[in-house]
């Protein structure tokens, strides 16, 4: 490529999630910076979590929304996090990144989690 380019990355984060019987899962309530590998895993375990809460709550609706809601916003706020402490080392950290650092590990809930 003969001239260079900027590419900016936003991340995005939702204060709920619930909304009557509806909700956001996935990218659609936390894109986050790429530099875990856990987006296909967070809207994975957003549905599972929302099926398990769904089953628990015996088919009421807005209960199971609120439980499923709390956890999942735990770990996208916790996976939002870890991503901009990733990339902020990595772009304008100080000379904190470290090819090879645990901390640089995919995962959803960790460093290889």
């Amino acid at each position: 490529m003969a001239e260079p380019f900027v590419r900016v990355v936003y991340d995005i984060a939702v204060p709920r999630m619930a909304f009557g019987r509806a909700c956001l899962l996935g990218d659609a309530a936390f894109a986050v910076r790429p530099h875990a590998a856990a987006g296909t895993a967070k809207a994975a375990a957003d549905g599972w979590a929302l099926a398990e809460a769904l089953t628990a709550a015996g088919g009421d609706m807005p209960a199971a929304l609120a439980d499923w809601e709390r956890s999942q916003l735990a770990l996208g706020q916790a996976l939002l996090a870890r991503c901009r402490e990733i990339g902020d080392s990595s772009q304008s950290g100080g000379g904190t990144f470290r090819p090879g650092d645990q901390r640089l590990i995919f995962g959803l809930h960790g460093p290889g989690n």
